[in-house]
């Protein structure tokens, strides 16, 4: 990302808020590279509105045993990253 990074929107950090813009959000694995989209209703339900997908990261949950990390994405035109550089930092390591 960097200093001429763009800012992030404001709804970009909810999943109401991306819900309510309609962005897709997608899901990526930094071992396996497997990708999928992510059910955003079906984890508001599971979470809340309120729960947010910024500068988080999980197990891969696409390949089974797989080690890897799922870092996440919104499209708005294209792929943006939900992470910045202080959540890139705290991956490293």
């Amino acid at each position: 990302m960097g200093k001429n990074a763009p800012q992030t929107p404001l709804w970009a950090k909810t999943l109401d808020g991306l819900i309510e813009q309609g962005v897709r959000v997608t899901v990526s694995c930094t071992q396996c590279n497997k990708h999928d989209i992510v059910d955003l209703n079906l984890l508001r339900e599971r979470t809340s509105g309120s729960y947010s997908l910024w500068n988080r990261r999980c197990r891969c949950r696409l390949t089974l045993g797989c080690k890897g990390w799922n870092r996440f994405r919104y499209v708005s035109g294209m792929a943006w990253a939900m992470w910045d550089d202080e959540g890139a930092k705290r991956w490293e390591g």
